[in-house]
């Protein structure tokens, strides 16, 4: 009786669990950044600095059939949409800025991890820009 009871649960815990990570496809995620860092035109010389890394948290949400909207917390627009491209499993998501070149957004669904980046700038000799890479984490949102 107990092996019984004791298979049950355990066949009952891995249903919610795939449960669980299938229907998680379908929600939205919250995202916060381990590191944030790039670099900065400061004495008249480029120099790699940290950046705060609580100030890069996002939320990604569905935006259609087969796009997603990331927003950076506290806007109601979103920074970008983004096109899904997972055949079938987790989500994978590649974003591009419009109104800027050289951004960009990455996630994935099955590490539950991204990146957020900014090449913008130097290239094109504005020193004011500041190119970056941030790394984070995403956990779903129920």
């Amino acid at each position: 009786m107990k092996l019984r009871v004791a298979t049950w649960v355990l066949v009952s815990l891995a249903c919610m669990t795939e449960a669980r990570v299938a229907s998680a496809s379908k929600n939205s995620f919250f995202c916060a950044a381990a590191v944030s860092t790039g670099l900065l035109f400061q004495d008249g010389r480029w120099k790699s600095v940290e950046f705060d890394p609580s100030e890069q948290r996002f939320t990604i949400s569905r935006w259609s059939s087969s796009e997603y909207a990331v927003y950076r917390l506290g806007n109601d627009k979103p920074d970008f949409v983004c096109f899904e491209y997972g055949l079938g499993g987790p989500i994978s998501i590649d974003c591009k800025n419009d109104r800027e070149s050289g951004v960009g957004f990455r996630f994935d669904e099955g590490t539950l991890r991204f990146h957020a980046y900014s090449i913008y700038g130097y290239v094109g000799g504005n020193d004011n820009v500041r190119p970056s890479l941030t790394i984070g984490t995403c956990s779903p949102i129920p």
